[in-house]
């Protein structure tokens, strides 16, 4: 407010609860606590290098597949990182992968503990307008070897409905078969999970 009061706050910290458990957490004024893991992440000439103590991650943002190294341990768990990333299939089965053309990636609401990455690009299937534009956010956690994923995809030609009247199959429409994220996993001893969700 205009005396300096906070009108929201937002709150981001990291908890670990049994299954099925519960906890309060009370906000209360004291000294600034000593973050145990802190996140290391840099990005330098398009690439990402993210450390979160128990991951390291590495990103091509100008060859855009989402990963190009994951390793825990010491051990890689990608297979073939040039096999991975965004994959949209349209109707008549062309296949444009979401590595070919990227026009920005930065580190957003990036701190100690949590850092977002954000990258920006098209699929582009030949000259003109690209068939989609994209925006992929990587959320990485200090102390965890989990990332989140958020993909988002825009069609940068849509049709304009005039008295939002919305006609499906109007112009500027784009036919989708398939859009897929590929991660290739190597196989060996090391355990991958990939879900929607945290417990799926």
């Amino acid at each position: 407010y205009s005396d300096g009061t906070p009108r929201w706050v937002l709150l981001g910290f990291h908890a670990d609860l049994p299954p099925k458990g519960k906890a309060v957490y009370r906000l209360a004024r004291g000294p600034g606590a000593n973050v145990k893991q802190r996140l290391v992440y840099t990005l330098t000439d398009g690439v990402a290098a993210i450390d979160t103590g128990a991951a390291k991650f590495r990103i091509d943002t100008h060859r855009f597949r989402l990963f190009d190294s994951v390793q825990v341990g010491g051990q890689e768990l990608l297979n073939d990182a040039s096999d991975g990333g965004a994959c949209l299939e349209e109707e008549d089965g062309s296949r444009h992968g979401g590595d070919q053309k990227t026009s920005k990636a930065e580190f957003e609401d990036a701190g100690p503990m949590a850092a977002l990455l954000c990258v920006r690009g098209e699929l582009r299937p030949g000259p003109g307008l690209p068939l989609a534009d994209y925006v992929c956010r990587m959320r990485f956690c200090a102390g965890k070897s989990e990332v989140r994923v958020f993909y988002t995809l825009h069609n940068p030609a849509a049709h304009h409905h005039p008295g939002n009247v919305w006609d499906l199959g109007a112009g500027g429409s784009v036919f989708m078969e398939d859009f897929s994220i590929v991660v290739p996993l190597a196989r060996g001893l090391a355990t991958s999970r990939v879900g929607v969700d945290a417990d799926r």
